[in-house]
C-alpha cells in the first residue's frame, strides 16, 4: 500500500503589518511567493481575516497579491 503524505507549511499568527515592521513584511511577501511558485500548500491563523490585514503604505499593492496568493495557497482545492 502506497501512501502519498501531503507536505505543507503552517504559518501561526501572521502579525498586523506596518510602517516600522515594513522589512518583515517585505520578507513574507517574498516567502510567499516562492511557495507559491513550488505550490506547496499552507496552512495559516491571523487575529483578523485575510483582507483585513494591515500593511506597510509602501507595500499595500504588492500585499494584495500576497492576499490574494495565500487565498489560493490556503484553499481545500489545492494540492493537499
Amino acid at each position: 500500500e502506497i501512501i502519498k503524505v501531503s507536505e505543507f507549511i503552517v504559518i501561526d499568527q501572521i502579525p498586523q503589518f506596518n510602517d516600522v515592521n515594513s522589512n518583515q513584511q517585505h520578507r513574507f511577501i517574498t516567502l510567499i511567493d516562492i511557495v507559491y511558485d513550488k505550490k506547496i500548500p499552507i496552512a495559516v491563523t491571523a487575529d483578523k481575516d485575510l483582507n483585513e490585514l494591515n500593511s506597510a503604505k509602501s507595500l499595500k499593492e504588492p500585499f494584495k497579491r500576497t492576499i490574494s496568493r495565500l487565498y489560493e495557497l490556503t484553499s481545500s482545492n489545492f494540492n493537499l
